[in-house]
């Protein structure tokens, strides 16, 4: 039984688009105690990362979250911005390199100010039209001006 894992490393498992991602889902349902969840290089995509969510429960204790490389999107980081009352304990979080884009702005700043982040990695990020470093002090409470 899977039920007391409290660290979960599937780091580059599911290369392609045709692996069941409910799968993945049901699994993290049965892991109530899972603190690290490294997902880093599979192709999850939204429909993967909607399934990871799916699992609500089994986040609350989450504390490390590596989703590079997972190709999630903007559709899968809405997903994740969801759950973030769920994401209570999370203190870090990995989102390099998956296609994110200005319509992620929301859902990051929903983890932002829910969870007691120590480390936020977002590199490669695409805003279009806005600095992330200018969303970032605005999302902290700065003003952008300064």
């Amino acid at each position: 039984s899977l039920s007391n894992l409290k660290e979960l490393n599937l780091i580059g498992c599911f290369k392609d688009d045709q692996w069941d991602r409910t799968l993945l889902g049901d699994l993290l349902k049965g892991t109530p105690y899972l603190q690290t969840l490294r997902l880093a290089g599979n192709e999850l995509g939204h429909n993967g990362m909607k399934a990871v969510c799916a699992g609500r429960s089994s986040l609350s204790n989450i504390k490390e979250l590596n989703l590079s490389q997972c190709n999630i999107g903007d559709e899968g980081m809405k997903a994740l911005g969801a759950t973030a009352e769920h994401l209570s304990g999370l203190r870090e979080i990995y989102l390099m390199n998956n296609n994110l884009g200005d319509d992620s702005q929301e859902s990051l700043m929903l983890i932002i100010n829910q969870c007691p982040l120590e480390m936020l990695w977002y590199v490669h990020c695409i805003f279009v039209g806005v600095s992330v470093l200018i969303w970032l002090k605005c999302v902290l409470g700065g003003d952008p001006t300064k």
